[in-house]
Formats: structure tokens, sequence, C-alpha cells
């Protein structure tokens, strides 16, 4: 079933990474934080290595973005939290999430 999925979304959408030469002119989600973050910020991140962002755009018209998602270089450590126990709830709480469906 999942592979029938991904056909059905390769067949409609494009994910493309973002290089240090592609400009989104306009973008607007509604949030001014996220589209000063995609307009402005995420070419920085980029450059910084920071973040990788990407974009997906529709097959049928290309020049509209659907989605924008940005992948960060950062983690989750035990040293975040005030002791194990509390690590361990998220931990769990992510795996439920993450591997429910």
């Amino acid at each position: 079933m999942i592979q029938n999925q991904y056909e059905a979304f390769k067949q409609l959408y494009k994910v493309k990474r973002l290089e240090s030469t592609d400009k989104i002119e306009s973008f607007d989600c509604g949030d001014n934080d996220l589209n000063d973050f995609i307009l402005n910020q995420s070419s920085l991140f980029r450059t910084e290595k920071l973040a990788v962002s990407y974009v997906l755009k529709d097959k049928n018209n290309p020049q509209d973005i659907v989605a924008f998602f940005s992948l960060s270089n950062d983690k989750i450590s035990i040293s975040d939290f005030d002791d194990k126990t509390k690590y361990n709830r998220y931990n769990q709480k992510i795996k439920k999430s993450t591997f429910s469906n």
C-alpha cells in the first residue's frame, strides 16, 4: 500500500532541493515568521550548512510551490532534559507517534 501511495505521489509532485542559486521570489503561507524564513533566511541557513531546504511542486503547475520544508542539522540530547526519566518519556512519545502507522 505504501508503495502505491508513493507512486501516486511521484506522478503528481516533484521534490526539489533548493540550491544556492535558487531564489524564492514570492511565498505567503499566512505566517509572517515562516514567510520571512522562506523568503530571506533559508538561503543563509543553506550557506552556513545549518539546514537544507526543499520545495514540493505540482507537476501540472510547476511554478506553484505546494510545500516548503527544511531539514536541520541538530539533535535531541539527553543533556537537554532535567533527568533521564524525562528523556525516556519524550523518546517513547516520539517512537509511538513516528511508528504508529
